[in-house]
């Protein structure tokens, strides 16, 4: 756990700190102010406007937990972050599994589970379906610096949808929960006859892409993620020294 907690601080999320750890007894850092503590974000009634950008810091978040601190939480949901001075604080982080742990694809699917499921019913109507949030956490081909970016075109994305998930969204969303997600590449079966279907054009259910990390025909390395799209090129030239300015005559 203090391990855990090293590595949570090293990558800057907040969360309190460990201040010792004896036997089976983990000591924290108290957070809250004037003696009181701070509220769980299940306590706490936000505006719009700032349960909006609550949402947004628990997207990135998982994301710096999973790619960062190679954790996945396990039960992260409303009653595992605290909000104090406009911010989220994330707690509980000492049952966090690794995130190659046989299991931690399914506690990462729960995760996601329960943040969507707090904030859709907060009134968020950007939220991204449990998948996209899934997708989101785990894809490697998503820069560092092109998060915001990303998370901003999703957000644009969402936004053009009916408010009213679809009947096949509904069906999507419930397929997702119960689908077998692989750890590994020996997990998938029929290796060459899933990579044939997807390069057909099947739809990828099995998450055969995530554990094998290939594009979306199945036909190579996936080098980029589809919603930001290839990264632009750099322009001929553009790194040359400028040409030194001559001497007037």
């Amino acid at each position: 756990a203090e391990y855990m907690g090293k590595r949570i601080r090293q990558a800057g999320l907040p969360a309190p700190d460990v201040v010792m750890l004896r036997q089976h007894v983990l000591v924290m850092t108290f957070l809250g102010q004037d003696s009181w503590p701070a509220p769980r974000l299940h306590d706490v009634r936000l505006d719009d406007d700032h349960l909006h950008r609550a949402y947004m810091q628990v997207l990135q978040m998982m994301r710096t937990l999973y790619h960062e601190c190679r954790l996945v939480h396990g039960d992260l949901s409303e009653y595992n972050l605290l909000y104090m001075r406009g911010s989220l604080y994330v707690i509980d982080v000492s049952q966090s599994v690794e995130h190659d742990h046989p299991q931690a694809l399914v506690f990462l699917r729960q995760d996601c589970t329960n943040v969507t499921r707090f904030f859709r019913a907060s009134g968020v109507t950007s939220a991204m379906t449990v998948a996209e949030l899934f997708e989101f956490v785990t894809d490697p081909t998503i820069a560092a610096d092109r998060v915001d970016e990303y998370l901003a075109l999703v957000q644009a994305r969402i936004q053009e949808r009916p408010v009213e998930r679809t009947a096949q969204e509904l069906v999507d969303e419930a397929v997702f929960q119960q689908v077998h997600i692989p750890r590994t590449m020996g997990e998938i079966g029929d290796f060459e006859a899933r990579s044939k279907a997807v390069a057909a054009g099947d739809r990828d259910k099995g998450y055969f892409q995530l554990v094998t990390g290939m594009n979306a025909t199945g036909t190579a390395a996936k080098t980029h993620n589809e919603v930001l799209g290839p990264a632009a090129e750099p322009e001929p030239g553009a790194d040359a020294a400028a040409p030194a300015a001559e001497d007037d005559a």
